[in-house]
């Protein structure tokens, strides 16, 4: 494995292959182009009139972010489970969680 931004990468182009946009490397680009092809009109611009189910595309990459940096903490938890007291993973980090009134939120 890379730097933590070339794992970012490289899952972001996972997440493009799992809607069916393999060759695409950017979640924003895979979003668009389905976006394009089930709810576009002839001028390239998308219908807004019609329902559209945002289950069939992928996440933006801010959320795809998100969900990277909780899926990253959780294992980070699971990891540690055979540890009898183990050490709490930091939420300072960037991993998508913040202390409030001493309870762990997502951001």
């Amino acid at each position: 494995m890379g730097s933590p931004y070339q794992v970012g990468e490289e899952l972001e182009q996972f997440a493009c292959a799992m809607y069916g946009r393999g060759c695409l490397k950017s979640v924003d680009g895979a979003r668009a182009a389905i976006l394009k092809e089930k709810y576009g009109n002839l001028d390239g611009s998308i219908n807004l009139s019609r329902n559209i189910d945002f289950n069939l595309v992928p996440p933006c990459s801010k959320a795809l972010l998100k969900h990277i940096r909780r899926a990253n903490y959780q294992a980070g938890i699971w990891k540690a489970a055979d540890i009898p007291r183990p050490r709490e993973p930091q939420t300072t980090d960037g991993h998508g969680w913040t202390i409030i009134d001493g309870n762990l939120r997502p951001r």
